[in-house]
């Protein structure tokens, strides 16, 4: 139960470090009371730190979001849905879509209004049809402790059209690092890549020498489309110099590279 708990905060906080996932379990456990000399203090050897709660313990270093946001196609765009919760209240302004159209370089931002349920919030991308919305989702809560879908945007982002209904992607059947687009590019390109199991993986970008430019995923996922944003930038934030990049898509059971042409 206990490594359920455990795999639930890092479901919710991809980036925590394992001892940070330990604190959350530690510090939010509920206290065990038997009317006895066993339960007049925490911890102790009877009852650890008391029982464990592991929605305290997913909430505790801040909201927790549903993975998989609701996405419905209309003639005008795109209807969004997302549940939010926290243990501090989540003021609906605070809710935001940031997305781009056409891997374009300008974003784009959407507040999100408060819902007819409870930790709902819903807003409506307006874009043309035939045109790719992707975007990420950003939120806090009153405590001020903020949090992104996907957690590290804007180097991944969510792809709308994947999401909505009846356009629900297939399980990648095996590891696949797809060509980026647009390619030539100036302002930014996507990359994508398929993980057909469940498990570490990694893209990172380097220049035709084989230096490291920049990590644009590193964490769990999958089985899953991978879809990255890279804006020309190193990891300093300093921008690249014309040419040839290699895109390096890393899984336990594959390493697969390719290459893209940056133009200023």
């Amino acid at each position: 139960m206990t490594a359920g708990a455990a795999a639930l905060v890092l479901s919710a906080h991809p980036q925590l470090t394992p001892m940070q996932v330990r604190e959350a379990i530690l510090q939010t456990g509920r206290p065990v009371d038997n009317g006895t000399w066993q339960t007049a203090s925490y911890p102790n050897n009877y009852y650890g730190h008391g029982r464990l709660d592991a929605l305290r313990a997913a909430m505790y270093h801040g909201p927790v979001v549903g993975n998989r946001p609701e996405v419905e196609r209309t003639a005008g765009g795109f209807d969004l849905r997302i549940m939010i919760r926290s243990s501090a209240a989540v003021p609906a302004d605070s809710v935001k879509f940031i997305y781009t159209i056409d891997a374009g370089s300008t974003y784009n931002t959407l507040t999100l209004q408060a819902g007819g349920q409870l930790y709902e919030y819903v807003g409506s991308v307006v874009a043309p049809t035939d045109s790719r919305v992707l975007g990420y989702f950003a939120f806090a809560d009153a405590d001020g402790r903020s949090q992104r879908l996907p957690y590290n945007a804007p180097d991944s982002l969510l792809d709308l059209a994947s999401l909505s209904y009846g356009g629900e992607p297939s399980v990648p059947t095996s590891a696949t690092l797809h060509q980026n687009y647009p390619n030539p590019f100036n302002a930014g390109t996507v990359i994508e890549a398929d993980v057909p199991i469940a498990g570490r993986a990694e893209v990172d970008v380097y220049d035709i020498l084989g230096r490291h430019i920049r990590t644009l995923f590193n964490g769990v996922t999958g089985p899953a489309r991978l879809t990255l944003r890279w804006d020309g930038r190193a990891s300093d934030g300093t921008p690249v110099a014309s040419g040839i990049y290699v895109y390096r898509l890393i899984t336990p059971a594959s390493s697969l590279s390719r290459t893209m042409v940056f133009v200023r």
